[in-house]
């Protein structure tokens, strides 16, 4: 039979779509705190939190992790944290505070998935969104 994972009272098969998008204007983040966007746009299977900006993976696999950020604060590197440890560097915002980026990484069931600033807080204004995608399985 096909792969599968108890998460949230249910089995997650591994051929399921796991997609989370979010946006709005977030609260500034501070120096290595996650960037919370307050509205989610859709989320597959309830894992990202509006509350605290964190993504629980429900099914072990690789995740993409997008994310479209506008803030005053120019130079400033973004990461995707897993359980809180700086793990990829999604990006560093431009001369205008602008970046659209896009990364990859590895997640087991359960992992906790969030972007965040590094070396300094990051004000992101509105229009940000950020995605989380189950891009496949782990070999």
């Amino acid at each position: 039979g096909a792969a599968s994972c108890r998460c949230a009272a249910r089995d997650v098969a591994a051929s399921e779509v796991i997609i989370a998008q979010a946006y709005g204007d977030p609260a500034s983040a501070a120096d290595g705190a996650p960037i919370i966007w307050p509205t989610a746009q859709f989320d597959t299977h309830g894992a990202y939190s509006v509350s605290t900006g964190r993504f629980t993976c429900p099914i072990s696999g690789y995740y993409r992790v997008s994310a479209v950020i506008t803030s005053a604060v120019a130079a400033r590197e973004v990461y995707i944290n897993v359980n809180a440890v700086d793990t990829r560097l999604l990006g560093t915002t431009d001369s205008n505070g602008e970046g659209t980026f896009s990364s990859v990484v590895k997640a087991i069931a359960g992992d906790i998935l969030d972007v965040r600033p590094d070396a300094g807080a990051l004000d992101v204004a509105s229009g940000a969104s950020v995605t989380f995608e189950r891009i496949g399985g782990i070999q």
